[in-house]
């Protein structure tokens, strides 16, 4: 909930804006608290990626399909379906969600 204030109104309006402030740095901290936990506990699985899987993994967070990734990148589209295969065994991923939360862990998309 945004609140309207107005600096010259009573302490009241003062404690909310406060506290407001407070609540949005606490969902801000636990969120970065939250990436780090995540990055610390898959960094081994991370580290085996080539540098190439690397690549496929941001433009993949990034929303590029296949095709799109292929042409960017200047590879066959049956190439990106095989480092997306192998990111799926080496970092366990089922699911596009996970794939963003390895992406913003390891800073290959911004927040």
């Amino acid at each position: 909930m945004r609140h309207e204030y107005n600096l010259t109104d009573s302490k009241a309006d003062f404690l909310r804006l406060r506290q407001d402030i407070m609540q949005s740095n606490y969902r801000l901290i636990s969120q970065v608290l939250k990436r780090d936990r995540f990055r610390h506990q898959h960094t081994e699985c991370f580290r085996q990626l080539t540098e190439r899987e690397v690549e496929v993994l941001q433009l993949l967070a990034a929303g590029l399909n296949n095709p799109k990734i292929a042409q960017t990148l200047s590879i066959s589209r049956y190439t990106v379906e095989t480092h997306r295969k192998h990111l799926n065994r080496k970092l366990d991923i089922r699911s596009y969600n996970k794939l963003v939360k390895y992406a913003l862990a390891f800073d290959l998309i911004e927040f």
